[in-house]
């Protein structure tokens, strides 16, 4: 049971190594998710996945944040219970999903910021257009 278990980490280990390892390692398996998905556009005509269809709009820090929480997460935390010494793994992924958070926080904040500078452009309150005492 025990090797089953390291080799599953090490399936999933790009989860656990340093943030920018782990985001190119992230943005590797986003292409492939999305070449599949292309594959099934071309053949099927749909995507039978929202993860594998480029065109979502979905944040990959979502995704990673999803796995993290829901698989990797509670597989590392047993790895650490069962293997001590492995529990650096554990705390590298810790690390990780806040980085993720923190990238989702900055993209959220920039396009607020975004749709109110739309929104301040898009004004249907002409009185800004009158023309002042001054101007005539």
């Amino acid at each position: 049971a025990i090797l089953i278990m390291i080799l599953k980490a090490a399936d999933i280990s790009n989860v656990i190594k340093p943030f920018e390892i782990s985001r190119r390692w992230a943005c590797r398996v986003n292409e492939e998710f999305y070449f599949q998905g292309d594959q099934e556009v071309n053949k099927l005509g749909e995507v039978s996945n929202e993860m594998f269809d480029r065109n979502s709009g979905k944040e990959m820090a979502e995704g990673q944040i999803g796995f993290i929480r829901f698989f990797a997460k509670p597989f590392f935390e047993l790895v650490k219970d069962v293997l001590p010494p492995l529990s650096y793994f554990y705390e590298q992924l810790c690390e990780n999903e806040g980085d993720w958070e923190q990238i989702l926080v900055m993209r959220e904040k920039t396009k607020s910021r975004l749709m109110n500078r739309n929104s301040v452009g898009l004004s249907t309150d002409e009185s800004h257009n009158k023309p002042s005492a001054d101007s005539t």
